[in-house]
């Protein structure tokens, strides 16, 4: 949306005094998005106009802030009264407030971006470069030729004039003596030989496969010690020798799955293998189980006695025909079990164009769908206190519920709709008319609504593993759909 001209200079307007309104009262008052007033104000501000940099009131304002504002505008007075340029002045100033720089260390002048080490401001003991000591001085004599007072002068950057007489008191500026000081090694520091000793010990045959962790006490029960633990990480480090020690292999980071936003049904299906219990004590069937993340909707079951790859590809494979599922359409999603990465179904993928997706090992929230469908499953209250006598009754079991959790169960995912609903495209007429009957409802006793009627809105795209920016946009549609 494009915003009129006058209207961007009156709200401009609005964050210099006398209002000093914030962004946050202007995005509220004004109706605009937050981000559009901060862009308002970085163009204005690289256009050269002064604006604050803060949302603070002013006595919080750093010292830009007040220069921008004409808070600070004294201390540029009182250069002038002494008789200074205004053109020195000026250029004092534009050098003064560079972004990312401040001009003293007894107080913070500094822009949003954040400081180096070597900057101007930010407090004091603050180390000071000395490209910009000379910068600063040299404007400073510049402003005192022009006849302004030298402590009026040092004050308008926020240095006092002790500091600059510090700074020049050998006839030129003098740079931080910290950067050049011989500093003495501290008392508490391995010598070379010690270090030396350390590399040997862990090098040795006796200790070649273990950690310093273990390589410590192990000494100190031969009534050795060198040093501590850390300081054997520290040398091993220092030597290039910090390595992975022993046989078992080397702790290895993965990464999150892919994300993946199904739009409509049939686009990712996320499956999963959980036990029902026999009445043989040790033995469990095997319920094989998948779903549709989109419309929540069972799409194919299976129980058996054992879990393989060939049972699953045969579940898939029903499945895929009865949706009518084509080429490099859907994707599939599991855990690491090994019926899910068989050679089997692998294969039956391939043949069937599905592209499968993985959890991380051991990381159920991967695969969230299939686990909280498990859990509905076992704590629904048709689920029998007492294991199943035989695998046909689990199959009856498993199929009622099937029937009621795809055409009775109100998901409240899914703003309280069927699996099948959704499924089918009906969810959305459905959600119309009830917003219609709240907002009847609304009309005939206004006085008992404070507030707008619930959000009816259909929940549009669903993640999969999404990724941190995603993971807002699902956490916001679940809470209206609460």
């Amino acid at each position: 949306m494009r915003y009129p001209k006058e209207r961007k200079e009156a709200v401009l307007k609005k964050m210099l005094p006398p209002q000093n309104k914030t962004i946050k009262e202007l995005a509220e008052e004004e109706g605009i998005c937050e981000a559009t007033l901060y862009n308002w104000r970085n163009t204005a501000r690289t256009e050269g106009r002064l604006m604050p940099d803060g949302d603070s009131s002013p006595n919080g304002w750093t010292a830009r802030d007040k220069f921008c504002s004409g808070v600070g505008n004294r201390r540029i007075k009182n250069c002038s009264r002494a008789g200074a340029k205004i053109s020195s002045v000026s250029r004092f100033l534009s050098v003064t407030f560079q972004e990312g720089k401040g001009a003293g260390r007894n107080s913070s002048t500094a822009g949003a971006v954040k400081k180096g080490r070597g900057d101007l401001g930010q407090g004091r003991g603050r180390m000071i470069s000395i490209s910009y000591r000379r910068e600063i001085v040299k404007l400073i004599d510049e402003a005192v030729c022009a006849g302004a007072r030298q402590r009026k002068a040092c004050g308008a950057v926020s240095i006092s004039l002790r500091t600059y007489k510090r700074w020049t008191a050998e006839g030129t500026v003098k740079i931080d003596g910290r950067t050049t000081a011989q500093r003495s090694a501290p008392i508490n520091k391995l010598s070379r030989i010690e270090e030396k000793q350390i590399i040997e010990t862990c090098n040795s045959p006796e200790y070649a496969n273990l950690l310093p962790s273990q390589i410590v006490p192990a000494q100190a029960d031969c009534g050795i010690y060198i040093a501590s633990e850390s300081s054997f990480y520290r040398v091993q480090r220092k030597a290039s020798q910090l390595e992975h020690r022993g046989r078992s292999q080397k702790p290895r980071k993965i990464g999150r799955p892919e994300s993946f936003l199904a739009e409509k049904p049939n686009q990712v299906w996320s499956w999963d293998i959980t036990y029902l219990a026999s009445s043989v004590k040790g033995l469990f069937y095997r319920l094989y189980m998948v779903m549709d993340i989109y419309s929540r909707k069972i799409v194919s079951w299976e129980v058996h006695t054992e879990e393989n790859a060939t049972h699953a590809a045969t579940l898939i494979q029903k499945a895929s025909i009865a949706e009518g599922i084509k080429q490099k359409q859907l994707v599939l999603h599991s855990d690491n079990g090994s019926p899910m990465k068989g050679a089997t179904i692998l294969a039956k993928l391939q043949q069937l164009g599905i592209m499968p997706s993985f959890s991380r090992p051991s990381v159920s929230n991967d695969n969230p769908y299939s686990e909280s469908l498990f859990r509905t499953l076992k704590y629904t209250l048709t689920y029998p206190g007492s294991p199943f006598e035989s695998i046909d009754a689990a199959r009856q079991w498993v199929r009622d519920f099937v029937r009621w959790y795809n055409y009775q169960h109100h998901h409240s995912g899914l703003k309280f709709v069927t699996p099948d609903e959704r499924h089918r495209g009906k969810d959305k007429g459905i959600l119309e008319q009830r917003k219609a009957v709240y907002e009847a409802a609304r009309t005939q006793h206004p006085e008992r609504w404070s507030r707008k009627t619930r959000n009816w809105e259909p929940v549009e795209g669903v993640w999969l593993n999404p990724t941190n920016k995603n993971q807002s946009k699902n956490d916001e549609q679940l809470k209206r759909a609460a």
